[in-house]
């Protein structure tokens, strides 16, 4: 599982999260100036930072193109090995203690699973964190758009106002996994009642199961 973990995939989330707080702070400045002087020049400037914004959203549709079947396998594997291990380390492994009594060794068993619960958990949380961070980065300028008072702006910077803000308000940089379900910070409720719901299936098939295997 290692060896899937998209770390690029978190490393490029940051650095959008940073581009468009860099972009908010850059564009509430040239408003500011624009409130206070009026020139035609920062007009042509807040055009130049709603194109950048535009251009940002773009490279979040890559970025969710590109890494969305990195980041459905990752979460299919973090699931599925949750289960086998559940599994084996319930049912499995106490038979072949039990025979193998060279196999004994419950310390080095226990803290390898706490390992993977950490690892897997640490790294699920920071790929359903950024991801939603990066999404709500990408919305946080709609707040200061709605609050300048167009009545004050020339025609042409108003009229960029209100292209900006349904700009924004249609831009689609929510993150997918394939298009399969959305990452974000709730899919860690969904993965936790996945997971209780078919440790429960195993629970009741495991004495089926455990015949296969013994077998």
């Amino acid at each position: 599982m290692t060896s899937i973990f998209p770390l690029l995939y978190l490393l490029f989330c940051d650095e959008m999260c940073i581009r468009f707080r860099s972009l908010r702070t850059r564009w509430r400045m040239e408003v500011a100036k624009v409130l206070a002087s009026m020139p035609r020049t920062t007009c042509q400037v807040l055009e130049s930072e709603r194109l950048a914004h535009a251009q940002l959203c773009d490279l979040v549709e890559e970025v969710r193109v590109a890494f969305g079947p990195r980041l459905t396998t990752y979460l299919l594997f973090v699931f599925l090995e949750h289960l086998a291990r559940f599994y084996f380390d319930t049912y499995v492994m106490p038979t072949y203690r039990y025979k193998h009594s060279a196999l004994e060794n419950k310390g080095v068993s226990m803290l390898e699973s706490l390992m993977f619960l950490g690892h897997a958990w640490i790294g699920t949380y920071l790929v359903a964190y950024l991801s939603d961070t990066l999404t709500e980065s990408s919305k946080e300028i709609i707040t200061d758009l709605r609050n300048i008072p167009i009545w004050k702006l020339p025609q042409d910077c108003s009229e960029q106002v209100t292209f900006f803000m349904s700009q924004v308000q249609n831009s689609q940089t929510v993150i997918t996994a394939s298009g399969l379900f959305t990452v974000n910070k709730t899919i860690l409720s969904s993965i936790i009642i996945s997971l209780a719901t078919y440790i429960i299936v195993l629970i009741q098939l495991a004495p089926d199961l455990g015949r296969v295997f013994i077998e």
